[in-house]
Formats: C-alpha cells, structure tokens, sequence
C-alpha cells in the first residue's frame, strides 16, 4: 500500500503524537510504501527516508499555512500515487490539506484527533478555534472516510459530536527501553514524578494544593514536575508552591531520548493527574521503565487497576490526596512488583509490531471492504 501520514510537526518530541506517528510510520514503512509530511526545519536528527517537511508561509504559522505543501498534495493526490491518507490531529492547515485534496480524488481518509476532541479540549479552544470549527474543521471531519481513536474513551468523545462514521480503536505503541538495575533503598528519599507538558489541562495545580497536607505525612518523598512550560503555566504552578509554602517540591526542564528514561527509572512512582488525555502516552513510558502510575480517570486507564500496575482515580484535590495518604506508604519492594505488572501489560498490549498490524487491517478494510477488524465500531 501506499500511505500519507500528514501531521503539523513531527519534531515536536514533547508532545505525544509526534513521537507516536512518527513510530508507527516505522513499523509501517516495513511492508508498505509510506511518506510522512509535515511543517518542520528539516533535522539530522530525524534520519527517516519517509519523512518530507514543508515550510509555513511568513506570518500563518499558528495556522500552519504552507502553499508549497498543499501544492505537494494536490499534485500527488490528482495522480493518485497513494491509496490512502492518514491525518493526525486537528486545527491546522497541515491537517486540512490533505482532506480537501483527498475528497476531490477520491481518496480514502484515516482522521486521528489525537485528544483534540474531547470536552475539556473545547473548552480551551481560542476564538480562532470557534471560527475555524464550522467554516474549515467540521465540515472536513464530516467528509473523512474513518476516525481512529486511541481510546474507547477518545471513542465516545467523537460520538459525542455527532459523527457516523466507523471508528477504529487502535491505541498508541510505546518502545521498551534498557531498565539498568537501580534498585531503590528502602531508606532513602522516594520520589514521585509527574512528566509532561506543563499546561493547565494537565490537572498539576490540583497535584500541589493535595501535597500541601501529603507532605507533612510522607516526609520521605519528594515530588518532581517535569516538562516544557506551555503558556506561561509553570509561573502559575511556582506562585501555588510559594503560596502553600510546599516543601520538597522540584521543577524540572524538559528532557528527551535516553535521559528521559533516566528519569523514569529514578522514580518511585509516576502521577498524571490530567483533566482530558485521548491516551497519555507518558504513563505508557512510565510503564515501560517499571514505575507504577497513579492516573486520574481524565485518562483511558482503568486497565491499571485490573492488572495491578496502579491505580486509576478522581482528580479532585480530595480523592488525589486521600488516595496519596495511602499509596506512598506501599513498601518499596511491593511498588517494584507492581512496575514488573506495568512492564509486562505494555509489551503485551502497546507494542508497535501489534499496533501497525492493527492499522494496516484498518487500511485494507477500507481499500478492500472486506473482512472488518473487530476493532472498528459503528455504534
């Protein structure tokens, strides 16, 4: 098969969708013939054959306008020299392109939102966004072939929005790195990390008004936040620390690649208390490194529950520190087994092999229309 990936920035190595479409371009590039475009600098960094960037137009950056690439498309779609197209996420033009041109071609359309359409996404949308969404993004969306969701949950929030179409429920992949033993001593300082972006959907400011009390009980655990700021947020979380007066409270910048790991693998236990993730790849590296995660139920992980990796809670305040008071006073030991659980359940569920095998049946069901893989829903 030919493929189209299209996504707005494939160097955005903090954000989850980059790093997991560029992934699984990989796996698929195996058997198939794939490209993936975006609006990049073009980087040694990414030595990837399939990968061709484009640049935005002076001034229409936010937007993501780049006539050179719709050009591209338009040139290769009229000649059909792929069979089908897959875009990922939403709101750019980078994503708009490529449906357009598609519909005039009649090419089939793969959309993954990547979270972009849950409530709470909404809810923070920019003017820009409520004028974007009737005249450009919806009627778009209206015209795909198939969603794909990450989630039964991310599922449900396209649902919600009134849309027909098949959805395929395939989630993210995540890679298995190197564990180097690193046994944590039982008497030393124990920590808990939260990495991501530093954004007020991230439920972080909750985090520390609930470690306000944590922290005079569990005086043998640190807290460690992790990540870009994004809008000026972290000033926020700094003026909450120095306002509750919150002690053994860390701030760290963004990390990548093997230190990333690093990171991870130092930790106790790893925290995502987010208000709306269509997946939330972090618990997923969290997984993979051996940590236990403690998630709220913003995000689609009620499977730590049942497979005793963590924990999957309300993120009020209350229910994040009540569920603190107990679960940092686990032995070490016992937190240790349950990472192995966590470890196990992605290398069983979330591997990429098993992941791009899902897609590529997605992809010949809509090119052949023959045997429908029971992960694809109507209802």
């Amino acid at each position: 098969m030919k493929i189209l990936h299209c996504i707005p920035s494939v160097l955005r190595t903090s954000a989850g969708p980059s790093y997991s479409v560029l992934r699984l371009c990989d796996y698929l590039s195996l058997n198939n013939d794939v490209s993936l475009i975006s609006s990049d600098e073009v980087s040694e960094n990414f030595r990837h054959d399939f990968i061709k960037t484009f640049p935005t137009n002076l001034g229409l950056k936010k937007l993501g306008v780049s006539l050179k690439m719709q050009k591209w498309i338009a040139k290769n779609l009229k000649n059909h020299n792929f069979d089908i197209v897959h875009s990922h996420s939403l709101w750019m033009m980078q994503n708009i392109y490529p449906s357009w041109e598609s519909k005039k071609n009649g090419i089939p359309v793969v959309i993954s939102p990547r979270g972009t359409l849950s409530t709470e996404a909404f809810k923070r949308g920019s003017i820009m966004k409520s004028l974007f969404w009737p005249l450009i993004q919806k009627p778009v969306l209206k015209d795909s072939t198939i969603f794909h969701a990450t989630s039964n949950q991310e599922k449900n929030d396209i649902r919600e929005l009134g849309f027909k179409q098949p959805i395929a429920v395939v989630p993210n992949g995540i890679d298995l790195p190197e564990i180097k033993e690193n046994k944590k001593d039982n008497k030393t300082m124990k920590k808990l990390l939260f990495l991501g972006r530093i954004h007020p959907i991230k439920g972080i400011d909750n985090l520390l008004i609930a470690w306000q009390e944590i922290q005079n009980i569990h005086k043998d655990w640190t807290l460690e936040i992790v990540g870009p700021d994004s809008y000026n947020y972290l000033s926020v979380l700094n003026r909450i620390t120095k306002k509750l007066k919150l002690k053994r409270v860390i701030f760290s910048k963004e990390i990548h690649g093997d230190e990333k790991n690093k990171k991870y693998q130092s930790a106790n236990l790893f925290i995502l208390p987010s208000h709306s993730e269509n997946f939330g790849v972090s618990v997923a590296e969290a997984l993979s490194n051996g940590i236990p995660c403690i998630v709220s139920k913003g995000a689609p992980w009620k499977i730590l529950d049942e497979k005793k990796a963590g924990w999957w809670i309300d993120n009020s305040v209350e229910m994040i520190t009540k569920n603190l008071i107990n679960i940092l006073s686990i032995s070490t030991s016992e937190l240790e087994s349950m990472g192995l659980n966590g470890k196990n359940l992605v290398s069983e569920e979330f591997n990429w092999k098993k992941v791009s095998t899902m897609m590529t049946e997605v992809y010949l069901w809509i090119l052949t229309k023959e045997n429908k893989p029971s992960f694809v829903y109507y209802d």
